[in-house]
């Protein structure tokens, strides 16, 4: 979703067995390069590769970003690939427990 600065950004994965990582922020690319701020799990920063239709997060993130998930689950190598394009269904995605993932009121 565009923001003023950059993109919100959210991000929710069920491994099951109450295992998940839920998070959201903003993003700003450069080329293939994605610059990701977690600013719902402060110091979760990190640069994921993006060509335009998938994301990859590296395998290994900061420990901050373990604030975004629970248990043992991690984002750490995470890819995914864009379901839409529909800015409107960005906005109506939720999390396991009903938080909007890219908010538009921010």
């Amino acid at each position: 979703m565009p923001s003023a600065t950059a993109f919100r950004i959210g991000v929710y994965v069920d491994y099951g067995n109450d295992y998940f990582c839920s998070g959201s922020g903003e993003a700003t690319r450069s080329g293939e390069t994605l610059r990701v701020d977690l600013t719902s799990a402060p110091g979760c920063s990190f640069e994921a590769k993006f060509d335009g239709d998938r994301i990859a997060v590296p395998g290994a993130l900061p420990d901050a970003c373990q604030k975004a998930c629970s248990r043992r689950a991690s984002l750490a190598g995470l890819n995914v690939e864009r379901l839409s394009d529909s800015p409107s269904e960005a906005a109506a995605l939720r999390d396991g427990r009903g938080r909007m993932l890219c908010d538009v009121g921010k």
